[in-house]
This record gives C-alpha cells, sequence and structure tokens, in this order.
C-alpha cells in the first residue's frame, strides 16, 4: 500500500476521533474515580503491564522488520528492471539493424521496429506500474495513457485480457522471434 503524505495529527483526529474519544474519556474516568471516590485496592500491579509492554514491542519491533524488508526486496526488484529495460532498450537499437536481418529491407524499417519494441516495452512496465498499484485494475485513464506507446488494434485486443503485462510480454515475444 502507498500512503501519501503521511501521518499527521489532523488526518488522525479525522480517522480515528471515536477511538481518541473513547480512550481519552476511559483515562479520564478512571482518574476521577481514583481521585474522588478512594478505594483500597484500586492500584495495579505493574509486572503484567511491562511483560505486555514488552511482549507488544517485540512483535511491533518484527511486523516493521518484515514491512521494511518487503520494501527493500521490491526497491531492489524496480532497479532491476529499471536496469534491464535499459539493456534492451542498447540491444535493440544497437542489434537488430538492417545490415544484421534480411529481414529489414532499410534503415526506416529498421527504425519503426525499434520504436515499436521499445515502446512496447515502455507500456509493459507502466502497465506492471499501474496494476502493482492498482491491484491490477486498469481504468480508462491508465488505457488513454498507454495509448501513447500502443496502437489501437493492441490496445483493443489488450482490454480483453486478464493480464496486460503478461499479454505484452507474449507479444513481443512473437515479434523478436519473428
Amino acid at each position: 500500500m502507498i500512503i501519501h503524505g503521511g501521518t499527521t495529527v489532523f488526518r488522525a483526529l479525522r480517522d480515528d476521533w471515536f477511538t481518541l474519544f473513547f480512550f481519552i474519556s476511559l483515562t479520564v474516568g478512571a482518574e476521577f474515580i481514583y481521585e474522588y471516590f478512594p478505594l483500597k485496592h484500586t492500584s495495579l500491579p505493574s509486572l503484567p503491564l511491562g511483560v505486555l509492554i514488552t511482549a507488544m514491542s517485540i512483535f511491533l519491533a518484527f511486523q516493521i522488520n518484515q514491512s521494511y524488508n518487503r520494501w527493500w526486496e521490491a526497491r531492489g526488484l524496480w532497479g532491476q528492471l529499471i536496469n534491464v529495460s535499459r539493456s534492451l532498450g542498447r540491444q535493440i537499437t544497437t542489434l537488430l539493424t538492417d545490415k544484421r536481418f534480411s529481414k529489414l529491407p532499410d534503415e526506416r524499417e529498421a527504425a519503426k521496429l525499434h520504436q515499436e519494441l521499445v515502446y512496447r516495452h515502455l507500456a509493459y512496465v507502466n502497465t506492471l506500474r499501474i496494476a502493482l498499484r492498482s491491484g491490477g485494475k486498469l481504468s480508462e485513464t491508465d488505457w488513454q495513457f498507454l495509448a501513447q506507446f500502443l496502437p489501437d488494434v493492441e490496445i483493443i485486443e489488450l482490454k480483453s485480457a486478464s493480464n496486460v503485462a503478461t499479454q505484452l510480454l507474449q507479444k513481443q515475444s512473437k515479434v523478436l522471434s519473428a
């Protein structure tokens, strides 16, 4: 989950006002009873509370550590995707030339193929980004964004696919194998 803007006092008050009100009321009520209605056995031993707080802090530390590890792994994978994308773009523009392949009659056709392959890869990376942030659903705005990289025919084909990123990789593989 991506949280923009962080947590502020106003956000905490807006989202959790009932819980905050409940615990403040409980605390004030307990203090009021302690001060104005003294009872003999109202104090609590501190040992159970200390053990409970220690256990909760250990569980919280493990949870934070696990969250950080997940974030770090995702960051590493995204960085790896960026590096591989740069290498792919370089290989497409330097290795797929009209001098190496007889199916490419001239430089203009090679440049057209380069643009098609690089733009499809850009569409794949952006589709992956959108899908990871939205849970796999692409909105109409997302499709309009992807239209700058893909032809309309391909967009229509992809709209019926259950996993758009995988279908883009499949299409890229077919073009490269040809």
